[in-house]
């Protein structure tokens, strides 16, 4: 069923990403100017504004959702529900409810991620397409693990941009999926995410 699900959300997502290129065509936009154009220095490093409200949002998020998972009853569901829908079912969880409320968590961060990727860049219908990375980034870390999903996105980040860098910026994305592949093959559970074995 859960496979389904994604599969229907990837559906939905190809529907409304044509419909949005129907309806305001390929163009692309880009967000008044919000932040000066200037940079920082932090830890040594040249960064944007941009950058550094994006990096506190993102610690802030993340923090956020950690204690939502831990803390709060509903949280404990989801994370008994990743596990096993059916037993947390029979336990007397709501699942049509939490996959609701899962859904709009989802769709409230992608949006505040999408919002600084508008800024930064600009706007145009198949940027969406970018959560492609946020799955590896997933596979990495490990499906399930919140802290997983951080550190993944965080070496895929680093080697993407040592490849762009050192190598060659044409082969960025077919290094990004060869290693989801290599992942999935070598290590499925990735470095965080734990093995389930189902008895019969």
């Amino acid at each position: 069923p859960s496979l389904y699900l994604m599969i229907t959300a990837m559906g939905v997502s190809i529907f409304l990403e044509n419909m949005v290129y129907v309806t305001l065509g390929s163009h692309f936009y880009s967000f008044p100017e919000i932040f000066v154009q200037s940079t920082i220095k932090f830890f040594g490093s040249d960064i944007s504004p941009l950058d550094l409200s994006a990096l506190i949002f993102s610690l802030i998020s993340i923090y956020a959702l950690h204690l939502f998972l831990t803390r709060t009853k509903l949280g404990t569901a989801i994370r008994a529900a990743s596990y096993d829908m059916t037993i947390a079912s029979l336990n007397g969880v709501n699942m049509t409810k939490l996959i609701g409320v899962v859904f709009l968590l989802a769709g409230g961060f992608g949006g505040l991620a999408g919002v600084f990727l508008g800024i930064k860049y600009m706007v145009y219908p198949t940027m969406g397409w970018i959560t492609n990375k946020a799955y590896i980034a997933a596979v990495i870390g490990g499906l399930g693990s919140l802290p997983g999903a951080v550190i993944g996105g965080l070496i895929l980040g680093v080697l993407e941009t040592f490849v762009s860098v050192y190598i060659s910026s044409t082969i960025r994305d077919v290094f990004s999926f060869s290693m989801v592949i290599i992942f999935l093959v070598v290590q499925p559970a990735g470095l965080l995410g734990r093995y389930l074995e189902e008895k019969v």
